[in-house]
């Protein structure tokens, strides 16, 4: 009972950090959020902060992550891409909404080499809370989830190309 309870609380993150993470802002000062995207090797191919591809990377996520997700644990995928989302941090009581702010990675996104299995996992400031709550859980495991993404969101996801915006 307690585990379920748990799971049911990591999915309630999930869903605030998605809803972070992704739609578009609705008043000036809002989060900003970009994506840096890595190869296999965990080196970065291209960093995407323009508003229009970091919407259509949106809702390629918005697209699996209504369906079920599974708790993923440890395994490791042959990962072809990964995408990590950072969004600025909250701005605290008292603190300017104008001064720039610092990103912080909030989730990552593991892309296949093969098949339409991904891979989410939720990172960010709200882990860390949980974290001190509950130190005998291990998060990675908990907050990490594996989605079956329809064949055409995978194959969008591997070709990170058309995300980037070509220099004027």
């Amino acid at each position: 009972m307690r585990k379920r309870s748990l799971a049911v609380g990591a999915m309630l993150l999930l869903t605030v950090v998605l809803t972070a993470c992704g739609g578009e802002e609705t008043e000036p000062g809002g989060k900003d959020r970009s994506y840096e995207i890595l190869d296999a090797g965990g080196q970065a191919l291209y960093t995407v902060s323009d508003a229009d591809a970091v919407a259509r990377i949106d809702g390629l996520l918005t697209a699996f992550t209504s369906g079920e997700g599974t708790l993923a644990g440890d395994e490791e995928m042959d990962a072809l891409y990964t995408y990590v989302c950072y969004q600025e941090a909250t701005v605290l009581a008292g603190g300017d909404p104008a001064a720039e702010r610092d990103r912080i990675e909030v989730l990552r996104l593991t892309v296949p080499a093969e098949g339409t299995e991904v891979r989410l996992q939720v990172l960010g400031e709200g882990t860390d809370a949980l974290a001190d709550a509950v130190p005998q859980l291990d998060l990675g495991e908990l907050l990490t989830f594996s989605y079956d993404a329809d064949e055409a969101t995978v194959e969008a996801l591997r070709d990170p190309a058309q995300f980037t915006v070509p220099a004027a």
